[in-house]
């Protein structure tokens, strides 16, 4: 089963709760960090001794859904609005096959940003934030996953606008490269290495979940009680990725 690819590290349990299919993936070791690059999970021993036994922290870059989102957001040329992350890296070189009018453009503009919040709410939701009705369904062996699966994850944006207004063909390419620049430019883990003093901090106020979107410029967000959302531009200077570890959760 390839389900554990479309969920959030930190809503396994959750999803364990209503899908009880997730009981029959073996958990990963404990202890050092969890390396998730587009629902591809490994885990990554730390080389540094100061690295607590007991800390565990998630990464996760190129979450499929936020990347198609910021990937429609710059082949279709959508109007920028207030509150958006930067522009996509790397940019897509290759436009859409078929791309809408202006004023349909127009249109998708707060289409998108609704749906970008819908992701950003997700990952802010609590494990136990499930609707009762929604547990009890989960119980019901005649429901399918896939329905449970569509009430518990926010929508993409293909399946907002139907697949004919987005080219899986061109996100497909676009996703490939920026994933094999993604592998290329760093080891895994060593970003939080350089920051290391500044990630125990943030983990003994909550944190336990790093998402990276691959875009340039700075746009750090804290989501819930447990996560860090930060640009890869972020993540890449050392400096800056420790001032965004240090803001975390700090006027909670």
């Amino acid at each position: 089963m390839m389900w554990t690819a479309h969920a959030k590290t930190g809503q396994i349990g959750l999803l364990r709760t209503i899908v009880p299919v997730f009981a029959r993936h073996p958990p990963l070791p404990v202890h050092g960090m969890r390396d998730k690059t587009c629902g591809e999970e490994r885990m990554i021993q730390p080389t540094s001794s100061t690295w607590p036994h007991e800390m565990v922290i998630t990464v996760e870059s190129h979450e499929h859904r936020l990347c198609e989102l910021l990937w429609v957001r710059n082949a279709y040329r959508l109007a920028p609005l207030d509150g958006e992350p930067p522009a996509v890296w790397p940019e897509p070189e290759l436009p859409p096959a078929e791309v809408p009018s202006g004023a349909v453009r127009r249109q998708w503009g707060p289409l998108w940003l609704a749906l970008w919040q819908e992701a950003l709410n997700w990952y802010a939701r609590a494990d136990g934030d499930v609707d009762p009705e929604l547990r009890a369904r989960a119980m019901d062996d005649t429901v399918p996953v896939e329905d449970l699966l569509h009430e518990v994850e926010p929508r993409t944006w293909s399946q907002a606008v139907r697949d004919e207004h987005f080219d899986h063909a061109a996100f497909a390419r676009w996703e490939r490269d920026a994933v094999d620049l993604l592998l290329r430019a760093h080891r895994a883990g060593e970003q939080e290495e350089h920051a290391l003093p500044a990630l125990i901090a943030a983990w003994r106020r909550g944190l336990t979940r790093i998402v990276e979107i691959p875009t340039m410029g700075e746009y750090t967000r804290t989501l819930g009680a447990d996560t860090l959302l930060v640009t890869a531009a972020t993540r890449d200077d050392p400096d800056a990725y420790a001032l965004a570890l240090t803001a975390f959760r700090m006027a909670g």
